[in-house]
């Protein structure tokens, strides 16, 4: 059940809220369980079994490390468990099939190099196993669930139910925020919602949704057709258009979805995450990865380049730790190539913006930092976008003018229609912090700035209404991942 959906706009939701807010109130968490559940059953109903297992393990193996935390040896053994166990489920459901592939295509490799036996063949079969949805996040979220309670940054959870809920909270179930058990235990057990916070979670659920369904859905045909040509046969300005109709697809495509889920918190008496500080204005890779998906980037910070020893090591050790996370950050994002290779190029660029300490980097001219970030992210995004490594590098070969072009099927005006152009021109707009200029006269215009935002607010309803109606199936990008 998509956020932007018909049943989830006009009846999901409002049957929440009137529930919630009458009969709801007396039992709060046990309301939103089982609107959580009904919310992924709807999506997934072969997998509520496996979550409600693993919801089940992480519980009791949160209370054994916690029980045994005068006893570290005990208590790193049950969390190492616990670990292995969620990182288990998500090799097996995500990663099982790529795996068997890989291994089947290099074991060929080898028997036609190495053998002389004739006709010797080999390989394991590969097995269909279908990817259960939000198994990413959630494993992300039990493993430091069970982490913070080694290092006593948070006590086990006692009631199954609030720790059910943490997990299975449907806001933020399928694409995150990634939200850290600690940061919102005390809300689990009692929360109060006030009405400036429920006007609030209001206001950023339908900023979220214009996002997602004026921008990014508008852009999604463009890009589906323009990545659908053969390279052969496309052009270096359509190539252009392309790759920057995506480049604001899949940002706002994924801040809308953390706006909305950090909205429908909020709407319920919870606090959830930054996800996204426009992320494109950034001047480096460095920035960008504190500005872009801002709860993984941490996550991974915290739970993996910190433990293997930060930037407080050795300078080669410290580029080893660096590239370990981001080709563990692109895999994270799919069983694929590209993004392994998405993954390694982020840590190229971020090891060279540290080279020598990063003094040659700093002293660059600023426009020139952030013209280079927007073509490193281009970059990737080519990756992260084609079907294949093969696609990807023939498109980036269009794309710099080092693959000769033949006969094009399409001019690049063909795909900038007016309506295009003007979606693409709010994108730029939006990608840039303008409402931060406007800041310093919101105090002398109170009442004028709350009636422009309610009016504002209508018209993009109004908008969004009308295009939900007419629209087609246009799934968030990450709930592949």
């Amino acid at each position: 059940m998509l956020f932007s959906s018909p049943v989830f706009l006009f009846l999901f939701l409002p049957i929440l809220l009137l529930f919630y807010f009458t009969i709801g109130r007396k039992f709060p968490n046990l309301s939103l369980i089982i609107a959580s559940l009904v919310f992924y059953f709807w999506g997934e109903p072969d997998f509520i079994t496996f979550l409600l297992v693993a919801v089940a393990f992480n519980f009791f193996l949160g209370l054994l490390i916690q029980k045994y935390l005068k006893k570290k040896s005990i208590a790193k053994k049950i969390l190492f468990l616990s670990i292995l166990l969620n990182l288990g489920f998500l090799i097996y459901y995500k990663y099982w099939v790529f795996l068997i592939q890989n291994f089947n295509t290099f074991f060929t490799f080898l028997i036609r190099n190495l053998t002389t036996v004739p006709g010797y063949d080999f390989n394991l079969s590969v097995p269909k196993i279908w990817l259960p949805l939000a198994i990413s996040f959630f494993t992300f979220h039990a493993i430091s669930y069970n982490v913070d309670i080694f290092r006593k940054k948070a006590e086990a959870q006692k009631n199954p139910f609030s720790l059910l809920l943490y997990f299975l909270f449907f806001p933020h179930l399928l694409a995150g925020p990634i939200v850290r058990y600690h940061s919102i235990a005390g809300q689990l057990k009692k929360r109060v919602i006030y009405f400036d916070d429920f006007v609030f979670g209001v206001e950023r659920f339908i900023s979220g949704l214009a996002k997602k369904v004026l921008i990014a859905d508008k852009l999604n045909p463009i890009v589906n057709e323009i990545f659908s040509i053969p390279t052969e046969h496309l052009g270096a300005s359509v190539a252009w258009v392309g790759i920057i109709c995506f480049t604001l697809q899949i940002y706002f495509d994924f801040s809308g979805y953390s706006d909305m889920a950090i909205g429908l918190a909020r709407m319920f008496g919870f606090s959830f995450p930054e996800n996204f500080n426009y992320p494109y204005i950034s001047t480096s890779i460095t920035e960008f990865w504190r500005r872009w998906h801002i709860t993984l980037s941490s996550w991974f910070r915290d739970y993996l380049y910190i433990p293997l020893g930060g930037s407080r090591v050795s300078a080669l050790k410290r580029y080893f730790n660096l590239w370990t996370v981001f080709i563990l950050v692109g895999v994270w994002h799919g069983a694929s190539w590209n993004f392994i290779a998405w993954g390694i190029l982020q840590a190229v660029f971020l090891s060279l913006e540290r080279f020598n300490n990063g003094v040659l980097f700093k002293s660059l001219w600023l426009p020139f930092k952030h013209l280079y970030t927007l073509l490193a992210l281009i970059s990737g995004w080519v990756l992260f976008r084609s079907e294949n490594l093969t696609k990807a590098f023939s498109y980036l070969q269009v794309l710099f003018g080092l693959k000769k072009e033949g006969i094009i099927f399409q001019p690049a005006g063909y795909f900038l229609q007016m309506d295009i152009i003007l979606v693409m021109i709010v994108g730029v707009i939006c990608s840039i912090p303008v409402s931060s200029y406007f800041r310093k006269f919101r105090s002398n215009f109170e009442v004028r700035f709350k009636l422009l935002k309610l009016a504002a607010l209508t018209g993009l309803l109004f908008l969004i209404a009308i295009s939900v109606a007419s629209k087609t199936y246009n799934p968030f990008l990450y709930f592949r991942f």
